[in-house]
């Protein structure tokens, strides 16, 4: 459970060093990179104004260097190592930057080429089914409708299906991430409510223009629902596909604010909470602009009143036994409510995600005590597949290099038809001047032409 800050942190003012208990107190980007930290990252300034680098302990940087050049073969950032000691008062090396877990243990477990198939909520229905997922009124899907059993239906059946429904529902982008699309509207005597509007079906699937599913609103349980009963709160638990059995590695519960419907409905500053194998709540949050909370920063909701899920162990054998029907993934994140009965109710899976966060919430490592034999199995892997990427790399290279001669081609050729187009711009404008001044000089000689002087001359005109 995460506790306080360890008593030896202070803040420094000065440019200066000190030593307190064996530590390094600084705030010298030169003494940062000198133990390997990269100063120029997005996450270090996080970090260091979240006052989670307040100390530097060379000594931790060197075990860490160690492990990773015994295990993984290279020297890695120890800026997350740094900021989980700061936060926890605990070291551990197994700790994995975001950047080796997104960039190259990911794709040795997960096949990102059907992450978009999976990652559509549209299809959760078929693999789960209530009451272990939300109650689906209608789906949009490549700009069908269907109903909650996937049976196609029309326009009309869509809107009739809809307006009987008659109570709160929430509608989802079906391809959207991170709570982008997701809103609350109501079904009241056969009209549709949004933004406390009263619209027109039409109108409302013109607002959301892409795929969609449309979904009862989820009545969670009360002690879920307390620290921000405005949102669906949920609990993000991982699991792991390795050695033929999947495994549970972690979970954290995520809290929406300011009254929004959503968990995370400001990425950056929604509180988070770890959770224990066991089900219990930590009693201090994190968000990921790394600050600290022991009350949810809306209502003041003590987060040590949150009593331990009901049958936790339910919720991880359901989740382990979903993870076996997504063959093609073995690192899952599942987003799960807590129904009012206590039971798990599946909302989506995530293949991907803020890892270096995920460590801080959970305190843990990534892969806990697993880390050292994923590390030798993933850098195995990647001497096996190594020299295909070369290839494949050797490829796109020749493909690239055609795709840049053809984009400088293209480039020159618009620079000539540009060119040419503002040429014929000039002559068109030439042109109607010089039309214009037809045009004049022959209504001048019109004028001329009928004028009576040009009558009484015309005998002397004569040939």
């Amino acid at each position: 459970m995460l506790r306080n800050k360890p008593s030896f942190i202070l803040i420094i003012k000065s440019n200066k060093t000190i030593n307190v208990e064996g530590k390094i107190m600084i705030n010298s980007d030169d003494q940062f990179t000198e133990v390997g930290i990269n100063t120029n990252s997005s996450l270090f300034k996080t970090f260091l104004n979240a006052d989670l680098l307040n100390v530097i302990d060379k000594d931790f940087a060197s075990d860490i260097q160690k492990f990773w050049m015994n295990n993984y073969n290279t020297k890695v950032d120890p800026l997350l190592h740094m900021a989980f000691m700061n936060l926890t008062n605990k070291k551990d090396v197994r700790l994995i930057p975001g950047k080796i877990l997104q960039r190259e243990i990911f794709p040795v477990f997960n096949d990102y080429n059907v992450t978009s198939y999976y990652g559509d909520k549209n299809i959760y229905g078929i693999i789960i089914k209530p009451p272990y997922g939300p109650e689906t009124i209608i789906k949009k899907i490549g700009g069908n409708f269907f109903d909650s059993e996937y049976n196609p239906i029309d326009y009309e059946s869509a809107h009739n299906l809809l307006i009987r429904s008659d109570q709160d529902l929430i509608i989802k982008l079906s391809k959207a991430n991170n709570g982008r699309g997701v809103a609350k509207f109501s079904i009241k005597d056969n009209k549709i409510y949004f933004d406390g509007e009263n619209i027109s079906f039409n109108k409302f699937i013109e607002i959301h223009n892409k795929d969609f599913i449309i979904q009862k609103v989820i009545q969670q349980h009360p002690n879920m629902a307390a620290p921000h009963p405005s949102s669906v709160n949920t609990i993000r638990i991982v699991t792991f596909r390795w050695k033929g059995e999947i495994r549970y590695l972690f979970a954290f519960a995520r809290f929406g604010i300011n009254n929004d419907i959503r968990d995370n409905a400001t990425v950056d500053i929604s509180p988070a909470l770890g959770i224990t194998d066991s089900g219990e709540f930590y009693h201090v949050g994190i968000n990921k602009n790394g600050d600290t909370f022991t009350h949810h920063p809306t209502t003041n909701y003590c987060f040590a009143d949150l009593d331990p899920i009901p049958d936790y162990e339910n919720f991880k054998e359901h989740v382990k036994n979903y993870h076996k029907k997504f063959i093609h993934l073995d690192i899952i994140a599942w987003d799960i409510a807590v129904g009012l009965d206590g039971k798990p109710i599946i909302l989506e899976c995530n293949f991907a995600g803020s890892t270096s966060f995920y460590q801080l919430v959970t305190q843990k490592p990534f892969f806990g005590d697993l880390t050292e034999d994923v590390l030798q199995y993933v850098s195995d892997e990647w001497k096996v597949r190594k020299p295909a990427l070369m290839r494949k790399h050797r490829k796109n290279s020749i493909l690239n290099k055609k795709l840049k001669q053809q984009k400088k081609q293209l480039s020159k050729s618009k620079a000539e038809y540009e060119k040419i187009e503002k040429e014929l711009k000039d002559k068109t404008i030439e042109l109607n001047r010089i039309n214009k001044e037809y045009e004049k000089i022959s209504k001048e000689l019109s004028s001329v032409k009928n004028s009576r002087s040009w009558k009484y001359t015309s005998i002397f005109r004569r040939k």
